[in-house]
């Protein structure tokens, strides 16, 4: 998979902050079932080339439409 500003690197840069640590951060982006994303995790939507969405719901809970 090619580098776009849409890769793990940067998902997980963003969501390091909202878990306080890089391992934590790397834990969610591996490991949870997001709901909206039909119970796949970050790292499967980044896979897929879907990561503009990772980000997109990253910023709907920054604006507190999840929360």
């Amino acid at each position: 998979m090619k580098n776009t500003k849409h890769d793990a690197a940067n998902v997980l840069s963003m969501v390091q902050p909202r878990f306080g640590s890089a391992e934590r951060a790397r834990i969610w982006y591996e490991e949870e079932l997001i709901p909206g994303f039909d119970k796949r995790t970050a790292r499967q939507m980044i896979h897929e080339g879907r990561g503009a969405e990772v980000l997109d719901y990253l910023a709907a809970i920054d604006s507190g439409i999840y929360a």
